[in-house]
């Protein structure tokens, strides 16, 4: 009998999103109205379509933060896939443009001849020979490249793709780190905010409790 496989919540968490966008929606389908009519006559629909979207949110968001908790990366699967999906050919054009100083219709050409010479013989960016790579290249420019081997492994890690992404909001280490420290002082903020906001309604409760019990007294 095949083992049963522990459920994943990714259909359930889509669900959740899906219905707390659509609550939202529909809340505000209807708030669009409210310049034509009493406002009471929609409170109800209102609130409970409202209360509907942040509940539904809300257990996306926790649902959310426990499957990331529980996730776990097979890099070793990771960097097989990477392998067989030759993902960093992009990168290796780039880098042709940058240090072989070539078009980048070049570059592609060189690389499209390259891979699909690699994938027909089954072979990948580690193990590659050198010289077919250098053939493709001569074949296109009509000279031997600068690159030597080294550059050409280097140029077609995992590790070298994300390192040279370097713009604001790429996965390199500088930009990465900006990207948390921002979302941090915004989570920071936003606590800081729903704190504030709490601490209002604490004081108006409190103070219609007074109010209230001076009237019956």
């Amino acid at each position: 009998m095949p083992q049963k496989r522990n459920p994943v919540p990714v259909e359930h968490l889509r669900l959740l999103c899906s219905l707390a966008a659509g609550r939202a929606e529909s809340t505000l389908a209807v708030l669009h109205n409210t310049p034509f009519t009493d406002v009471n006559d929609a409170e109800g629909e209102v609130q409970v379509s409202g209360y509907a979207a942040f509940e539904a949110g809300s257990r996306a968001l926790r649902l959310l933060a426990g499957f990331i908790r529980a996730a776990r990366v097979d890099e070793a699967r990771v960097r097989q896939h990477i392998d067989e999906s030759c993902i960093t050919a992009t990168e290796l054009a780039d880098s042709l443009v940058r240090t072989e100083g070539i078009s980048f219709r070049q570059a592609h050409e060189i690389v499209s001849g390259f891979v699909k010479g690699m994938l027909d013989r089954r072979e990948r960016f580690p193990t590659v020979a050198y010289g077919a790579f250098a053939e493709a290249f001569q074949a296109v420019t009509g000279r031997p490249p600068r690159l030597v081997e080294a550059d050409l492994r280097r140029f077609t890690t995992p590790e070298h793709f994300v390192s040279v992404r370097t713009l604001p909001g790429g996965p390199a280490l500088g930009p990465l780190g900006a990207s948390f420290v921002r979302y941090r002082r915004e989570l920071d903020d936003a606590r800081a905010w729903l704190e504030g906001y709490r601490t209002r309604i604490e004081e108006v409760d409190r103070r219609l409790a007074e109010s209230a019990r001076a009237l019956t007294t």
